[in-house]
């Protein structure tokens, strides 16, 4: 049964509580509601916003949370898994950063864990003293996850080295329980290691989109300083993902030791990146020169098959600029089994079966569009392409 989209629309910020007068409210965006191809799935108008008090973006118009949750109950939500792909290129900057910062007996909790790759992988590492936590029901329970939502009564007082996510922190509603628990569960020279999407990755799932700006407010104002930003591209929101490790100040220590509170951004840089986001949340999603570039691979290829190689949140910004796609010829596949078979709604609203990628296996591809963003998903499915033994005359990716 199609999920009944109900819209629900904030009275105050989510994260300060400044009401509607302080909202800067931006275009509607059209997009999927479950960011992938699934049994059921819908077009839905998200209507994000800035909150001038605090600066963080939030989802002012969404689907309202009964909506998700149901969609979350129902298992009907297939994000992107290494897991289920082929070689998981895609999280090794995140567990590398672990690896630098943690040893192998240190004891580490990851958060929002989705199907347990991470920890899989860590323990495949000499990772010996690991927890887990995931309300979904995707991971293999033979992995030290509990089926729980993370908070801090699942904690042990002072006992972890490190508290890890990835992508996952903009989907929680109460930000303050979180660095509360987080602070809880630290021991007094543990670390947060959490990896964010860009501020411009706006969907129905998230409570927040974050500028690396209010991700240093949010650690200042709960006693963290950011001891690291990996986000090499300025302005920051070019960043697909960017990662934070934060470590408890003085403020929260017993015993201090030498680490005053100290903002990594001055207010004139944090209000240039607010502004710098602003912008970029208005403007199109991409650059006129990668514009041009897909109009003209779709142009040069309207006779022939173009293979749409990925079915999630990249592959909608990609066809949403297209438009009507009813004069192609699309075949849409995935390397995730799980996906294979399911349907995929398009932008413009057309439906579209998912083939699993080995179809390609000893074939020629006249056109294909990688529809991924992250230039380590291209690599993993380029040496998948290979190993298929598939041909491809050309192709399109956004990196060029």
């Amino acid at each position: 049964m199609k999920p009944e989209i109900v819209y629900t629309v904030k009275e105050h910020c989510p994260y300060c509580g400044a009401g509607k007068e302080d909202f800067i409210v931006l275009p509607p965006r059209r997009e999927g509601l479950i960011d992938g191809p699934t049994e059921d799935n819908a077009i839905v108008t998200l209507i994000p916003a800035f909150c001038k008090k605090c600066q963080v973006a939030f989802n002012y118009q969404t689907v309202k949370q009964e909506s998700i949750d149901e969609i979350l109950a129902q298992g009907k939500y297939i994000t992107t898994s290494s897991t289920n792909s082929n070689s998981g290129i895609a999280y090794e900057p995140f567990i590398n950063k672990i690896e630098e910062y943690c040893k192998k007996d240190d004891p580490i909790v990851e958060f929002g864990c989705y199907d347990g790759f991470v920890i899989k992988e860590l323990l495949h590492r000499g990772y010996s003293n690991l927890l887990g936590f995931e309300p979904g029901p995707y991971f293999d329970k033979s992995l030290p996850i509990k089926q729980t939502f993370f908070t801090q009564e699942g904690l042990e007082k002072g006992a972890y080295k490190a508290i890890v996510s990835r992508n996952c922190v903009q989907i929680l509603p109460d930000l303050h329980a979180l660095m509360k628990a987080c602070n809880y569960g630290l021991c007094d020279d543990g670390i947060l290691i959490f990896q964010f999407m860009s501020v411009l990755a706006v969907h129905v799932l998230q409570e927040y989109m974050f500028t690396v700006s209010f991700i240093d407010k949010l650690m200042q104002d709960h006693g963290f300083n950011i001891i690291k930003l990996e986000a090499p591209v300025r302005p920051y929101h070019y960043n697909q993902y960017f990662t934070v490790i934060a470590q408890k100040s003085d403020e929260l220590l017993e015993k201090p030791l030498n680490r005053p509170l100290k903002p990594y951004f001055s207010e004139k840089e944090r209000l240039e990146i607010f502004n710098e986001a602003q912008e970029a949340l208005i403007a199109p999603t991409f650059a006129d020169s990668v514009r041009e570039r897909l109009h003209g691979f779709f142009a040069k290829h309207q006779q022939d098959e173009i293979v749409i190689y990925g079915t999630g949140g990249a592959s909608f910004s990609l066809l949403k600029e297209i438009g009507d796609l009813s004069s192609y010829k699309l075949k849409f596949v995935d390397g995730d089994k799980r996906r294979d078979g399911k349907v995929y709604i398009a932008p413009d609203g057309s439906k579209h079966q998912v083939i699993h990628s080995s179809c390609l296996k000893d074939t020629q591809v006249k056109a294909l569009l990688f529809a991924v963003f992250d230039r380590n998903f291209k690599i993993e499915i380029e040496a998948y392409l290979k190993e298929l033994n598939c041909q491809i005359a050309d192709y399109f990716y956004i990196g060029g």
